[in-house]
């Protein structure tokens, strides 16, 4: 199984449920880099991306529905296509997937930000 260590920003992409009850879920909200016709553009500044699962360890952003944890190489935000948010994403040190193919190497650096503190850091992915 090849491994992958990749460094960037760490990102928590939602749907953007903004009027909606805090109760209500959306049944499909499509994809945060699908395009007009369907297809899904990945922008060239995402490095990785992966739904995030309530398996997943070290993730301290609120859990919500259909939520994808995106790694970028820059500290701005991802674009997104329209009903998509993104918030700097809380890893702790311990952050793995329920799966345990990706996992927190290290923290490179923390970015303060006014939506919250930017993690820059290094994944290891298990590709396969």
């Amino acid at each position: 199984m090849a491994q992958q260590v990749l460094h960037g920003f760490a990102w928590y992409t939602y749907p953007d449920v903004f009027g909606a009850e805090e109760t209500e879920s959306i049944a499909d909200p499509g994809h945060p880099f699908g395009s007009p016709v369907g297809e899904v553009r990945i922008p060239e500044e995402v490095l990785y991306y992966r739904p995030t699962q309530a398996a997943d360890a070290g993730v301290r952003n609120a859990q919500r529905d259909h939520a994808y944890l995106v790694l970028s190489k820059t500290q701005f935000h991802p674009r997104l296509c329209n009903g998509w948010e993104s918030e700097p994403a809380a890893l702790t040190d311990t952050f793995k997937t329920g799966d345990g193919k990706v996992r927190l190497v290290k923290v490179v650096q923390v970015h303060h930000r006014h939506s919250g503190d930017l993690i820059e850091c290094e994944l290891k992915v298990d590709e396969g």
